[in-house]
């Protein structure tokens, strides 16, 4: 009697213990995340406008799903240890709720002709675990843990909001899963990206990408994914730090990418690619440059005959000393293409053309961005006017004052020659031709007189060295004359 007491009563506290475990250990199906993990949020939650778009598009799960109770199942208790904690004889057997596998949550069963049937839908994607399944014919099915749904349109474009800080988007393909509670639930890939900012420690652009997954009929709900969802991240170039992804979080806080590119296109995307959605769209990142201003000439003469000045300086305060500044020019040539700036702010260059026509000064990459200058190069038309005008008088001087007359035929060449050799010297020394710095020269001067002096110079001393060269001096008419006399 005692016995079988003994046994009723542990019987009892059994059956009473088991259930109410087993209720405990199942979470309800639109549980939140615990609030310690709420408290750790990124700024990066969507705007209402992504969430109104993304529920215009959600389907109807109760019209495509229906939920099917499941049985509990039984499992048999036996061996030493049931015998002598119930004090059973050898070989009694007893069936209890199994504590470990009963599952109290509920099927869900999906109609594939109701699905099709809906507005928005394409192709209807069956994966598991990543991996692409044939869905053939329109019977239902039940959706198991770590299977998910891919419902596409392929007329249907990604929804983006454009904000000062940045951009969302959210893929225009749903996928129907199972969460880790066994709750249906219909989820798109999101992320938001910020604006890339210039990191001069690092002398690249630095920024942060953030990814997550929304239910789209309850987008403030938080829960798991029993199997993540797999996201990979490309982008030439740059540095992803993670560059792959498991995401089993749904709501809550985004997962955070961080990005770094030292010279990036503008604007910068960045590739997502899923397995499970085809059509995630690309992230596009917007570049926060520094605006500066370009200050150089209107126009100069082409040709390289006239350089100018080009000034970079920041369009509000001062540039960072000591960063660079990389300049580009179409059509002409650029002293330096890196520039860097100087104590005062500001970077300094010069720039001369190589014909006729104009171009057009940009930054090229970099922390810096500025409206293009354009330079006109026009023909050199006082600069050819000024140097063959001192050239003909330099060359003119010199004969008369060597010759004093005499041989008009030797007269007339000395002085083209002296002419042409003033010309093409003063050209040469202004379109760029080095010379030592200690050697004086007239190119920094104002307007036409530079030219004209070199043309002079150049002119007066080819002469002269023509004629100390050939040793001989054209005829006068005096030495004509006693010439006449001996003879």
């Amino acid at each position: 009697m005692i016995k079988e007491s003994f046994m009723r009563i542990m019987l009892l506290a059994l059956c009473f213990f088991c259930p109410a475990q087993a209720q405990d250990a199942v979470p309800q199906g639109e549980r939140e995340l615990p609030s310690s993990v709420q408290e750790v949020q990124l700024p990066g939650t969507l705007s209402p406008s992504v969430l109104r778009q993304m529920r215009v598009s959600t389907i109807p799960l109760g019209d495509v799903v229906r939920t099917v109770p499941r049985r509990a199942s039984m499992v048999t208790l036996g061996g030493n240890a049931a015998e002598s904690a119930l004090g059973l004889e050898d070989g009694a057997r007893i069936a209890l709720p199994d504590t470990a596998s009963t599952d109290t949550r509920k099927g869900h069963t999906i109609d594939l002709a109701a699905l099709r049937q809906q507005d928005g839908v394409g192709a209807v994607e069956l994966y598991q675990a990543g991996t692409k399944i044939e869905v053939t014919g329109t019977d239902s099915f039940e959706i198991s843990q770590g299977q998910i749904v891919a419902v596409r349109d392929p007329s249907a474009i990604p929804v983006t909001v454009q904000e000062s800080d940045g951009t969302q988007s959210a893929s225009p393909t749903r996928l129907i899963t199972l969460d880790a509670t066994g709750a249906i639930r219909q989820l798109s890939l999101v992320h938001r990206v910020q604006n890339m900012t210039w990191n001069f420690d690092l002398d690249r652009f630095t920024g942060v990408i953030l990814i997550g997954l929304i239910d789209r009929a309850h987008p403030h709900k938080q829960a798991r994914l029993a199997n993540p969802i797999s996201v990979q991240l490309l982008a030439a170039g740059a540095a992803l730090v993670p560059h792959e992804l498991a995401i089993d979080r749904i709501g809550g806080r985004f997962e955070k990418i961080d990005v770094s590119i030292p010279n990036p296109d503008d604007p910068f995307v960045i590739q997502l690619v899923s397995t499970v959605d085809q059509d995630v769209p690309p992230a596009t990142v917007p570049l926060n440059r520094i605006p500066v201003v370009i200050m150089a000439p209107a126009r100069i003469d082409a040709f390289g005959i006239e350089t100018g000045k080009v000034t970079v300086r920041a369009r509000n305060g001062r540039l960072r000393s000591g960063s660079v500044v990389t300049l580009d020019l179409d059509n002409g040539a650029l002293g330096h293409h890196d520039l860097k700036v100087d104590d005062t702010g500001v970077a300094i260059t010069t720039l001369r053309s190589t014909r006729l026509g104009e171009g057009q000064l940009k930054v090229l990459g970099g922390p810096y961005v500025a409206t293009p200058v354009t330079v006109r190069y026009m023909p050199p038309v006082l600069f050819l006017g000024a140097t063959l005008i001192g050239a003909m008088l330099g060359a003119a001087i010199f004969v008369y004052a060597l010759s004093r007359g005499g041989n008009r035929r030797r007269l007339f060449i000395d002085w083209a020659v002296g002419v042409i050799v003033g010309a093409g010297v003063t050209a040469m020394l202004y379109a760029g031709m080095e010379l030592p710095p200690w050697l004086p020269t007239p190119k920094d001067l104002v307007g036409a007189i530079g030219p004209l002096a070199m043309a002079f110079v150049a002119a007066a001393m080819a002469t002269s060295i023509i004629v100390l060269l050939t040793g001989v001096r054209p005829d006068s008419s005096s030495q004509r004359v006693a010439r006449t006399k001996r003879k």
